[in-house]
């Protein structure tokens, strides 16, 4: 599971010079909300991608200037980073990156990639046995394979100012690095809609578009489905890390999906943002009577959970057998399509769930990515 977080803010300029009045709203491609942390602005021939704060604890934006490919471009001061669209090779540093790309058929624009073993997708797979995908590291990134695939440019992202300064030393190399930073978002359909950065930069704008009007459409049915129920099934989520538990805080993303679920988390009031570091008593008092438990990470089963503690036999989830992971795509290597696809399917997501908390609905629908634990 990737935490981490990068936000693209570019300056659109084309060859022809723009005169501020025509700086108008109506160039906005995709305008930023109060909560977003991307914006596309269109300039003649070129668009202007912004990235406010891309990772926690970042305070500035990022700002990238895709312009047509043969064209002339005037520099601005307010933009460093400067990239000729469409391109033809991407090298990518997460299996999310992996999923947006497919959404728009975009999975041969990829040249390289990290981690090769924890892709789901199948199409990544027989792309990189013909060898038509290279590797350029695992966990740490090879600087010089990077630069001897000679991608246009490296789909990546930072954690913090250590990770970013690697970023800053790639690009020391003369390497094009576009950061993305889905991950900071909080909204599942405002995290979807980094869709329109990959879409940009491979030319594959109308698709993109055409995609999110649907996911939008099937997930506010989906929520407006749910919240025709009652709201009265308490939830758990989580499992503990090292004697910690994470418990995804109010204001997150994960809280956001409970919420349009319709149920009760039982730490939705908590005004976090992110995962909350707990002690495992004061999550048992919490949490003894939930109707259900989910996320519980790498527990597979009903007796590895036992085996992990058995206070947590105690728990009426645990009684009732209403335990649900999302480990139902997994390959043998360990890649989950939660965390590849599930980003441009939060709609598949919130299906699961509603699933889960009301039974009586969606009973004609298959699971995806969840399933009960036995």
């Amino acid at each position: 599971m990737r935490i981490i977080y990068l936000f693209i803010f570019s300056f659109l300029i084309s060859c022809q010079s723009i005169s501020e009045e025509n700086k108008s709203k109506n160039n906005l491609v995709k305008p930023p909300s109060s909560k977003s942390h991307f914006s596309i602005q269109k300039k003649g021939n070129s668009y202007l991608i912004e990235v406010k704060k891309p990772f926690v604890g970042a305070d500035f934006t990022e700002r990238y200037l895709l312009y047509p490919k043969d064209s002339l471009l005037y520099k601005k001061d307010s933009i460093i980073h400067y990239i000729p669209y469409p391109v033809n090779s991407l090298a990518v540093t997460s299996t999310t990156h992996v999923g947006f790309l497919n959404a728009i058929d975009g999975l041969k624009y990829i040249k390289a990639a990290n981690n090769l073993d924890w892709v789901y997708n199948p199409k990544f797979k027989q792309l990189h046995e013909e060898g038509k995908i290279a590797s350029i590291g695992n966990r740490d990134l090879n600087h010089e394979s990077i630069i001897q695939q000679e991608v246009d440019v490296v789909l990546s992202y930072a954690i913090d100012m250590s990770s970013y300064n690697e970023i800053k030393r790639l690009r020391a190399l003369g390497q094009q690095v576009v950061l993305i930073s889905e991950f900071m978002e909080q909204n599942p359909l405002d995290k979807a809609a980094w869709l329109e950065v990959f879409a940009l930069l491979i030319g594959k704008q109308q698709a993109a578009e055409e995609y999110l009007l649907d996911l939008k459409k099937n997930y506010i049915s989906l929520k407006e489905s749910a919240q025709n129920k009652p709201g009265n099934t308490t939830l758990l989520m989580g499992f503990p890390w090292k004697g910690t538990w994470y418990m995804s805080g109010g204001m997150s993303f994960q809280a956001t999906l409970f919420k349009d679920a319709n149920c009760r988390y039982l730490w939705a009031n908590t005004p976090n943002e992110s995962g909350m570091p707990l002690n495992i008593e004061e999550v048992i008092h919490k949490a003894l009577d939930a109707d259900v438990w989910v996320n519980t990470n790498a527990m597979n089963s009903l007796d590895e959970i036992k085996e992990v503690d058995a206070r947590f036999t105690a728990f009426s989830a645990f009684k009732n057998k209403a335990i649900y992971n999302f480990n139902k795509r997994i390959n043998a290597n360990g890649g989950n399509d939660y965390w590849e696809s599930g980003v441009v399917h939060p709609d598949w997501i919130l299906q699961d769930l509603i699933k889960i908390i009301h039974p009586d609905l969606l009973q004609d629908r298959d699971f995806i990515y969840y399933q009960k634990l036995n």
